[in-house]
């Protein structure tokens, strides 16, 4: 699983308020993000995009609080890849030892991994606004398919979701890292029409990273 610049909150615990209901012990906050098994997650962003642990339900004091839920949790076997994303822990009832950020091991990369945010009317005829962020200095382009897929790359932990019919080239990455691009959808394409944008960079190390892909169904 790929998430990109998302602002996720994970489950609150459920309340138990009564000694004859679950021995009056309040349920656990759920991870924003838990990857569990053989799985594997790319995690990328900014760091105002903020993964947050569930708060922890009440019981019928302290003792019986459940516990707060992790911005992410990564189980044994499984994988994560994180970057400039903000994880937070859940709020606890009593205010005491809240949850940390990340439960388990997390590879936390820096510089960031390559993300593409869109916006804009996907009416034909209207523009497209594309922002890429990445790391400053990478060159960076942005890839424009007709078709979604899933392609395993070589020695990359994030696959290709589109074969380009045409690519944007952006340039090195400036200071801020952030690159835009404006696309207007032609007015000629009709209603249902599939669009999919991908951003790729390629840093100083000569490796070519991929974003998440950013869909576009014309309206």
């Amino acid at each position: 699983m790929h998430s990109a610049l998302s602002t996720i909150s994970g489950g609150r615990g459920g309340d138990s308020v009564k000694v004859q209901d679950f021995g009056g012990y309040g349920g656990n906050g759920g991870a924003a993000i838990s990857v569990q098994g053989s799985g594997k997650v790319l995690v990328t962003g900014r760091a105002s995009d903020v993964a947050t642990g569930g708060r922890a339900g009440y019981g019928i004091d302290c003792q019986h609080d459940g516990s707060p839920g992790p911005g992410l949790s990564v189980g044994a076997g499984s994988y994560a890849r994180v970057s400039s994303v903000t994880f937070l822990g859940g709020a606890y009832g009593c205010n005491v030892n809240p949850s940390p950020g990340i439960v388990g091991v997390a590879d936390v990369v820096s510089p960031i991994d390559p993300s593409l945010e869109l916006s804009g009317d996907t009416t034909a005829g209207q523009v497209l606004t594309l922002v890429f962020h990445g790391t400053p200095g990478d060159s960076a382009r942005i890839r424009l398919g007709r078709q979604a897929i899933v392609q395993h790359q070589v020695d990359t932990y994030e696959d290709l979701l589109t074969n380009p019919l045409r690519i944007y080239d952006l340039g090195s990455l400036p200071a801020s890292g952030q690159a835009l691009k404006h696309v207007t959808i032609p007015g000629s394409l009709p209603k249902g029409f599939l669009l999919v944008f991908q951003g790729s960079s390629v840093g100083a190390d000569g490796q070519t990273r991929f974003t998440q892909s950013a869909p576009v169904i014309v309206r």
